[in-house]
C-alpha cells in the first residue's frame, strides 16, 4: 500500500505527525457530516474533500462508500500515466534541487 502522508510530508516539508493530525480532523468532520445526515433523516451524504467527492450511503446495517475524482485529480492522473516519470517524483526532484540551490546561496552569500 502507498503511504500518501509520507510522500506529502517529503514534498511539503510538513512533518508526517502534523499531517496525521490533519487527517484526524478530516475524519472527525466526515463523522460529523454522517451524524448530521442521520439526524436529518437523510441516508446519503456527499462530502467534498478537495480532490474529489466522497459519497456515503447509510443503510440499516452498513455504510457504503464511493469516490468521484475531481476534474483536476483526473487530469493529473492522466498526465502522470502519459508521462515518462511520475509527476510527484519530478516535483520532489525539483524541490530537492531548489533546496540545494538555496543552501549554496546561503553558504556563499
Amino acid at each position: 500500500m502507498y503511504n500518501i502522508l509520507k510522500d506529502v510530508s517529503v514534498m511539503t516539508n510538513i512533518p508526517k505527525a502534523r499531517l496525521e493530525a490533519i487527517t484526524d480532523c478530516f475524519e472527525a468532520a466526515i463523522g460529523d457530516a454522517m451524524w448530521e445526515a442521520k439526524q436529518s433523516g437523510e441516508n446519503r451524504v456527499d462530502i467534498d474533500c478537495g480532490f474529489g467527492v466522497l459519497s456515503m450511503l447509510i443503510t440499516e446495517t452498513e455504510v457504503r462508500c464511493g469516490f468521484k475524482m475531481s476534474g483536476k485529480l483526473s487530469k493529473r492522473i492522466a498526465r502522470t500515466m502519459e508521462s515518462n516519470a511520475p509527476l510527484a517524483e519530478v516535483q520532489l526532484e525539483k524541490l530537492l534541487a531548489t533546496r540545494i540551490e538555496e543552501t549554496y546561496k546561503d553558504l556563499f552569500h
